[in-house]
């Protein structure tokens, strides 16, 4: 077993100790684990916006990269110490502004680029995000992920593509392959065309119809993330992903160690 996306205490939005992972993973025989904190220079951007105008907001990008760097070190030496494979890793949420820290961004062995804000608008906080409508609100969405393919930094992984259909009110909080064929098959083919990894998050509803047409494009690096924000949900899903993906035709995942992918079979 193995999980390529976890959230510590480092993480704005959990509590979960680093340690309580490691002790997790061990006693389950984890081949792997990346802990993989949150960047979201965005939603420090929209905190601040929304004090000023006097409503409850959290900061989100609250994570000192150079202190969470070296910790990580530190808690990558205890964990080989008790037999446990983990990755130095961080969740960088694509920011549309200019990126005056990509100069002196750490070295990490795993960084997963993902989207979390669309032209600054956080859809779990605004409903605004949706008011012309779903359709036009994952158009936008798919843009955005398509821009955060050119992130300066050498990342590894697209993470959790779809992630905001879970902040639809009403209806099926899917991204349905067959309603945004078009700008699907361009996000699928530019992440292989830059050998690139596609996440399979167990916290999203998936549709398998896009991890069909990613392997049909030529697509085999895929990597697995419980995007766990509690010790107890690392590997969530775990067996249940493998089968799905199994009959699709994958037969390993793809890792990341130093920023270069390792391969783990099914």
């Amino acid at each position: 077993m193995l999980d390529g996306h976890t959230h510590s205490e480092y993480s704005f939005d959990s509590n979960a100790n680093v340690e309580g992972f490691i002790g997790e993973a061990r006693a389950r025989g984890f081949d792997y684990l990346a802990v993989t904190d949150h960047f979201d220079p965005d939603f420090a951007a929209v905190y601040e916006e929304k004090v000023s105008r006097g409503l409850n907001a959290h900061p989100g990008n609250d994570i000192n990269l150079a202190d969470y760097a070296q910790k990580l070190k530190d808690w990558q030496a205890y964990a080989r110490a008790r037999g446990v494979d983990m990755a130095r890793g961080i969740e960088v949420a694509w920011y549309s502004g200019d990126k005056p820290w990509i100069k002196d961004f750490p070295d990490f062995d795993v960084i997963i680029n993902s989207v979390h804000t669309v032209k600054g608008v956080d859809p779990v906080r605004n409903p605004e995000f949706f008011t012309d409508g779903v359709e036009k609100a994952f158009e936008g969405y798919i843009v955005a992920v398509l821009q955060s393919l050119d992130l300066d930094l050498e990342w590894s992984v697209l993470a959790h593509f779809g992630y905001m259909f879970r902040y639809v009110s009403e209806g099926e909080k899917m991204m349905r392959y067959s309603l945004y064929r078009e700008g699907i098959d361009e996000v699928l083919s530019e992440v292989i065309r830059r050998g690139k990894t596609l996440e399979f998050n167990s916290k999203v509803n998936n549709d398998l119809e896009t991890f069909k047409r990613y392997y049909e494009l030529g697509g085999r690096q895929i990597s697995f993330g419980s995007d766990a924000h509690a010790v107890n949900l690392i590997g969530n899903k775990y067996d249940e992903t493998v089968k799905a993906l199994s009959k699709l035709g994958f037969d390993h995942w793809t890792m990341y160690k130093g920023l270069k992918p390792v391969r783990y079979e099914f």
